[in-house]
């Protein structure tokens, strides 16, 4: 049986992902929101686009 993780990517459509959970002050969240609104993504969607800018892949071995 799968684990609440796999379940979990598995309903996001991704298996390969993995659940981050952070504290953000009500004031951020709210931020966060409407600019995802005005943006016309999800809030997970525009936190995992900016994980991928400040986090790019990169080489095997390199750091």
């Amino acid at each position: 049986m799968a684990d609440r993780e796999t379940q979990q990517a598995s309903a996001a459509g991704d298996r390969n992902s993995a659940r981050l959970t952070i504290d953000v002050t009500p004031a951020l969240r709210g931020r966060m929101k409407v600019t995802a609104y005005h943006r016309g993504v999800t809030v997970a969607q525009m936190v995992r686009e900016l994980l991928e800018r400040e986090f790019p892949e990169t080489k095997a071995g390199a750091s």
